[in-house]
């Protein structure tokens, strides 16, 4: 396995997952906060906004991969449903057993779903440059 290529990958994914993330939550925040939405569907819709737009960057930048677009937005989309049900779970743990504000539920939802997005990116969507 190469190192060098896995730490550079996370460090771009990171970055690119910094900014996914900060439009994740900028969209929860106004379904829940402004438009007065539940909390786990403002969640959903936080985190389905930023797919396409993060899928082309980490497509272009982080594993410079060479997939077609159609099929690797689809299966990129497929794995961030899988990543969903791991921020989901995290959200509803921490707001309904934690006592968590739901205003805050949403970032512990965004860091347990980055480490699946990441494994499953690299995995099944890159895997050619795995």
């Amino acid at each position: 396995m190469n190192y060098k290529l896995l730490f550079s990958q996370l460090y771009k994914f990171g970055i690119v997952g910094i900014f996914g993330s900060i439009l994740n939550y900028m969209v929860f925040y106004i379904f829940l906060v402004f438009l007065d939405v539940n909390y786990l569907i403002s969640g959903v819709v936080g985190f389905l906004t930023p797919i396409p737009l993060v899928f082309i960057i980490n497509k272009s930048w982080t594993f410079k991969s060479d997939i077609d677009y159609k099929k690797g937005l689809s299966t990129y989309t497929f794995t961030n449903i899988l990543a969903l049900i791991s921020h989901l779970s995290t959200q509803i743990f921490v707001r309904e057993v934690l006592g968590v504000p739901e205003k805050f539920s949403q970032l512990f939802g965004i860091f347990s779903s980055a480490i699946v997005n990441f494994v499953l990116a690299k995995m099944f969507v890159f895997k050619k440059y795995y």
